[in-house]
């Protein structure tokens, strides 16, 4: 009685197939990347962060009732806010970052007091 053939029933036997393994070795390795980019983001930046992983799987069946088949992943990591300012108009057509409509007070001073040793 001949061996029975080997069939592949999960998603990572048949990933395993291409180049040999090192479809999949190098998928695992970027996908670490793309978690460690989000953990990155996310303490940078608050927040959710956002990653995206996109396995594509062609198949093309031959006469002979061969696959043959090409593997691709896309990895998409979290973007970076853009910078933001606030910023008011002036009637000529200024840019400034002082409310115009907010009168400034002359004279104001700072007047936090400044850190002094602790007496023990």
């Amino acid at each position: 009685m001949a061996d029975p053939l080997p069939l592949l029933r999960t998603a990572d036997q048949i990933l395993a197939q291409f180049d040999n393994g090192q479809f999949l070795h190098d998928f695992l390795l970027e996908h670490q990347e793309l978690v460690v980019a989000m953990h990155t983001h996310q303490m940078a930046h608050g927040g959710k962060a956002k990653g995206k992983v996109v396995i594509t799987l062609d198949y093309i069946l031959g006469k002979q009732l061969t696959i043959t088949a090409e593997a691709e992943a896309k990895f998409t990591k979290p973007k970076t806010p853009k910078a933001a300012a606030t910023l008011w108009t002036t009637a000529d057509g200024d840019l400034t970052p002082q409310n115009p409509q907010q009168p400034s007070l002359p004279g104001i001073r700072d007047v936090t007091p400044t850190a002094q040793a602790m007496r023990t």
